[in-house]
């Protein structure tokens, strides 16, 4: 089959909508992995054979798809519940052979960065599957998950900027790879001039946008700190602007992720402040209950001249319990902090059917009464349906939101993020600087924002659970890999710092600091 004829409604449509937004343009890539070096005949296997649709709904159960997880499968549970590979895991290599190319199809429907590989005119996406599947079925019988997983895996993030494209147990293991990763390096001083078309890097090229000067804050107040953010893990670079050599150095953050036994969500006081943690977005039932309070308790927060937030350490979830919160503090329109298109139709449906199957798995609700109902009523409002049989379909976003509030905001917000803000734990601050002129306070976050609404595929056959995003997010400028810019930089020792210490300084900065002062130049 030729590339051409494997565009579908939805690559057609992803296509289109890179128009307003240059679409981001991928390295060249090495070759195509050559085939495995033979493992030793005695290898154990570590694979898992359950028969190929097992681990999802038969066809006339799930309106004619072939992804959709059946909740009573025992190697589904297995799956979700069980051990994450090592790269030295042995699979049966046939059995993973037959597990790529159904990999290869579903990424075809589900993935909105398939477009984008097929758009790269150094890389055959659809050469790139037959290779992978052919060197599994005529090489050796058995293979490493490194070899016959990971390394094809990498070899995909090469091509799309996906922070979000991922095997479960993986995530954080690819950012931090020597070949994926992206560093902010910084001077702490006002380098002038500093234009990227006027200087010279020491032999990398600094990611579009994150080239700036900014304030950083201090115990004993401001100070500049001039940065950018380049895919190197150089220690320090050596940069020429105006004749003379500043050395930037790769900042190394000290941020962890929150405290998973801590609450979900909690407000306090502090002095003339309202303080707003929240440590994650998603979880068990009761953390979702406990994050719905955030809007609930509007009234209570806005009693204060100042409300900071805190998503430092919040690994993402749905920021919608943020947008929620957005509509009550806002009156009046403002804009989304980015552009996407997103996969719909019955695609979007088994996705979210997938995330549902899986929470419930994963929190031991699959079997209970309650687990039950909640499937059905999924089902009721959001049939599924016939993945392959139909056209995929792909819809635009709305590029702005009007907020009635009746009792809008008018004081200060903060928002407080880390490098270990990922996913949702950063579009909320931006979400609240966007609408309501939050400062952003921190470190640059860790840069999960180009893809969205992702949902979990299985492997049926090895057990291997990938993450799939089916929306793409389009910024003005390049935000996966390097996270999203802060008004205010935090000193070191500061940035996980107990938010009671942070507030007296937060409420000295000026109200003119951030936004146009910290813009990209």
């Amino acid at each position: 089959m030729s590339r051409a004829s494997v565009l579908t409604l939805a690559a057609a449509a992803f296509l289109t909508a890179c128009a307003p937004v240059p679409c981001p343009v991928a390295p060249a890539p090495p070759a195509v992995p050559p085939a495995p070096s033979p493992l030793p005949a005695t290898a154990s296997t570590a694979a898992v054979d359950p028969p190929a649709g097992d681990v999802y709904l038969p066809k006339d159960r799930a309106g004619g798809s072939p992804f959709c997880f059946d909740p009573e499968s025992k190697a589904l549970r297995s799956f979700v519940k069980g051990y994450r590979h090592e790269d030295g895991d042995v699979f049966d290599a046939t059995l993973l052979a037959a597990d790529v190319r159904d990999l290869h199809v579903a990424m075809r429907r589900l993935y909105a960065g398939y477009p984008e590989l097929m758009q790269d005119v150094s890389f055959d996406v659809e050469r790139f599957f037959s290779d992978w599947e052919q060197t599994l079925r005529h090489g050796s019988p058995t293979i490493t998950f490194g070899e016959g997983v990971l390394r094809y895996l990498v070899e995909l993030r090469r091509h799309v900027r996906d922070n979000h494209l991922f095997v479960w147990g993986r995530a954080m293991k690819l950012v931090r790879r020597d070949d994926l990763m992206f560093s902010e390096y910084q001077a702490r001083r006002r380098v002038e001039p500093f234009d990227v078309t006027q200087c010279t890097f020491g032999g990398v090229t600094p990611v579009p946008g994150t080239a700036r000067i900014a304030k950083l804050l201090t115990r004993t107040g401001l100070s500049d700190v001039t940065t950018f953010s380049a895919q190197s893990s150089a220690p320090s670079i050596d940069v020429v602007c105006g004749g003379q050599t500043v050395r930037f150095e790769r900042h190394v953050s000290r941020a962890k992720g929150a405290d998973a036994h801590a609450p979900t969500y909690e407000t306090r006081t502090v002095g003339d402040a309202t303080v707003i943690v929240v440590r994650a977005l998603d979880g068990s039932p009761n953390a979702q209950a406990l994050l719905g309070q955030i809007a609930a308790d509007y009234a209570k927060h806005k009693q204060k001249s100042v409300i900071v937030f805190d998503f430092r350490g919040n690994g993402g979830g749905n920021d919608g319990y943020i947008y929620s919160w957005v509509e009550k503090a806002k009156r009046g329109i403002w804009p989304l902090p980015h552009f996407d298109v997103s996969v719909t139709g019955a695609a979007r449906a088994c996705g979210e059917w997938n995330d549902l199957v899986a929470d419930q798995i994963t929190y031991d609700r699959v079997d209970s009464v309650e687990g039950k109902a909640e499937r059905e009523t999924f089902r009721a409002k959001t049939p599924l349906g016939d993945v392959l049989g139909a056209p995929v379909e792909a819809a635009p976003s709305v590029t702005s939101v009007t907020s009635n509030a009746t009792s809008p905001y008018s004081g200060r917000i903060f928002a407080l993020a880390d490098a270990a803000s990922a996913s949702s734990g950063e579009t909320s601050p931006d979400e609240l600087r966007t609408a309501l002129g939050a400062t952003v306070v921190g470190e640059r976050t860790g840069g999960f924002l180009e893809f969205g609404n992702v949902y979990p595929y299985a492997m049926p056959r090895t057990g291997v659970l990938w993450e799939l995003g089916s929306k793409r997010n389009y910024y003005t400028e390049p935000r996966d890999g390097v996270g999203i810019p802060v008004d205010v930089y935090l000193d070191d020792d500061l940035v996980e710092a107990p938010v009671e210490a942070l507030v007296p300084l937060l409420e000295k900065l000026p109200k003119n600091v951030g936004g146009k002062a910290a813009a990209s130049r």
